[in-house]
């Protein structure tokens, strides 16, 4: 993202100010939902068991270690929703 920057300001810099500018705006909405989160975060850490937050953070660990597949543990497991296909009612 550097590079596109300091691409743009060589080239054009009233078109890099105006993407600064957006930056910045985006920095600023997002402070304010990044504290909501935290205490979202934390409310959530205490309703677990220590149990589970140690085995958790082990889990982390390894992935952060080993890398690679290891970090598909960050990935969202999401079920499938049943299909028309899936229900009969297209052949």
């Amino acid at each position: 993202m550097r590079a596109v920057i300091y691409i743009d300001i060589l080239s054009d810099p009233l078109h890099a100010f105006v993407k600064v500018g957006s930056l910045v705006k985006k920095y600023k909405k997002t402070v304010p939902s990044l504290e909501n989160a935290k205490d979202t975060f934390h409310g959530l850490t205490k309703s677990l068991s220590s149990t589970l937050i140690e085995k958790w953070t082990e889990e982390v660990n390894k992935a952060m270690r080993e890398r690679g597949n290891a970090l598909k543990i960050f990935d969202v497991m999401e079920k499938k929703g049943m299909t028309f296909h899936d229900e009969g009612l297209l052949n």
